[in-house]
């Protein structure tokens, strides 16, 4: 599973950054985000389903693991944040997509870092 996880992060990164030098506005830029949306989205839901759903569960009886956890709550948030920027980025003016992908490949960068970090290593302690 994780091993998966990780080559779909690979991949999510790629086809950000590629948006990204296409320019989301672009006819190309377009096409690859609409491309990509339903494979980033169910890669969130993912592991949202599995691995943080598996985390919480065994955080229930776990103070350490609990208290580890509580770091991590904006996860949920980034996820939010980015299925509303898929669903709505139709809609955004020039600057606001350009600010969007922008943060859309940060914010997601910096979860995959600390999901293969941290949360990962968990997940795999729990089995």
């Amino acid at each position: 599973m994780i091993k998966e996880l990780k080559k779909e992060h690979s991949v999510i990164i790629d086809i950000l950054n590629k948006i990204k030098k296409l320019g989301i506005r672009s006819k190309e830029g377009k096409d690859l985000a609409l491309s990509a949306k339903e494979s980033i989205l169910n890669h969130i839901k993912k592991e949202d389903k599995k691995i943080y759903h598996a985390l919480r569960n065994a955080a229930k009886s776990n103070q350490k693991l609990e208290e580890t956890l509580d770091l991590f709550k904006q996860m949920d948030a980034i996820s939010n944040a980015a299925i509303d920027f898929f669903h709505s980025y139709t809609t955004k003016g020039r600057n606001q997509l350009t600010m969007g992908i922008e943060w859309l490949i940060e914010t997601l960068t910096w979860r995959i870092q600390r999901e293969e970090q941290f949360l990962f290593r968990m997940y795999e302690n729990l089995n």
